[in-house]
């Protein structure tokens, strides 16, 4: 059985995906659906929406169909940012920069879009949708 001397890296002994993971390296942005968000900020569908609606969250990218998913880059930058205590004004700093960075804006004059109003859902006559 071989012994780990105290010269021999942690990493070496790692798994790769492991020693990726700790890097903070990814080789693909990947787009992340609402659940796998849920799972990585402890958020329930509507603090994200409310979040996305204060400025505290970066808008979804549609992927058709009514379909939609963050970058991972992006979500991972605001929960570190979360992590170091950063104050909302900050973290709203933050959701302007990435999504400036990610339609290719400056972020000095980047503008969010306007918020789009969900249709409301007409009722039967029975009041079953």
């Amino acid at each position: 059985m071989a012994t780990v001397s105290s010269v021999t890296p942690i990493k070496t002994l790692l798994n790769p995906v492991i020693e990726q993971a700790l890097s903070n390296t990814l080789p693909i942005n990947q787009l992340l659906r609402r659940p796998v968000i849920e799972a990585a900020t402890g958020w329930t569908r509507s603090t994200i929406y409310r979040n996305i609606d204060k400025g505290l969250f970066s808008l979804p990218i549609s992927l058709g169909g009514g379909r939609v998913a963050w970058p991972q880059t992006e979500v991972q930058a605001l929960n570190q940012a979360r992590i170091a205590g950063k104050s909302d004004a900050e973290i709203k700093s933050l959701v302007i920069e990435l999504e400036a960075l990610r339609s290719g804006s400056n972020p000095e004059t980047y503008q969010r879009p306007p918020k789009v109003k969900a249709p409301c859902r007409r009722r039967s006559a029975r009041g079953v949708q």
